[in-house]
């Protein structure tokens, strides 16, 4: 059965998981080829033990590309909402304590983060 709502629903429904894809990718590919800077902005929000800090630094970039990939190519688009919804609030819920508790990072979202001049 065809799709009564036509060509413009499929084209803002396409938008509303490209944009965040878009932004999946470019973060994790940035992060994912910066081990280093990865790590210093994991570690910066203070927030985990030491002996998780580099294994989910290393991990963060693949998930998020692994997410992006999904958006942008459709598939498992209910767990790829999950995914983009619990990346999301770890994210916002992570630069509300740091904001709380007075830490000045930078966020680490598209590349190097770690100690800086503010959350940013």
């Amino acid at each position: 059965m065809a799709d009564r709502r036509g060509v413009s629903y499929t084209l803002f429904r396409l938008a509303w998981r490209l944009v965040p894809a878009a932004l999946f990718l470019w973060a994790g590919f940035a992060k994912a080829f910066d081990r280093q800077g990865s790590i210093l902005a994991v570690s910066a929000y203070d927030v985990l033990p030491e002996s998780l800090v580099k294994p989910v630094a290393l991990l963060l970039p693949w998930v998020e590309i692994a997410v992006g990939m999904l958006l942008v190519l459709g598939l498992f688009t209910c767990f790829a909402g999950l995914g983009t919804a619990g990346l999301m609030s770890a994210f916002i819920v992570g630069l509300a304590q740091a904001k709380a508790r007075g830490l000045k990072i930078n966020c680490g979202c598209f590349g190097t983060g770690g100690p800086g001049s503010g959350v940013t």
